[in-house]
């Protein structure tokens, strides 16, 4: 039997939010409401996004069925770990989470 692939639990809130990450790139993602765990993205969050000059700044592919980065199942574990909440800032770069900040 085939091992699940890791992105099939994702909540349908939580794949699209994934969406979000990848087409931000390089950037913000600032007072993100969650509810039970997952994202709220009705209204979407405010997003800064970071141009760099004299350089690349490629987008990762969406894809329909993208496997989850360590960086997206701690960020998930974290969204658990708050519950219903704010994370006040997200530091996304190459359309990964990086950094979080969260007050409280």
């Amino acid at each position: 039997m085939a091992a699940p692939h890791p992105s099939h639990p994702l909540t349908p809130a939580r794949r699209r939010f994934l969406d979000l990450l990848r087409d931000v790139g390089f950037g913000r993602v600032h007072a993100l409401a969650l509810v039970a765990g997952d994202p709220v993205l009705d209204p979407l969050p405010r997003v800064t996004r970071t141009y760099k000059f004299g350089g690349e700044h490629a987008r990762p592919p969406l894809s329909a069925d993208p496997a989850l980065k360590r960086a997206h199942l701690d960020l998930f574990a974290l969204f658990d770990a708050i519950g219903t909440g704010t994370l006040d800032e997200l530091l996304v770069a190459h359309g990964l989470p990086l950094h979080a900040e969260r007050t409280g």
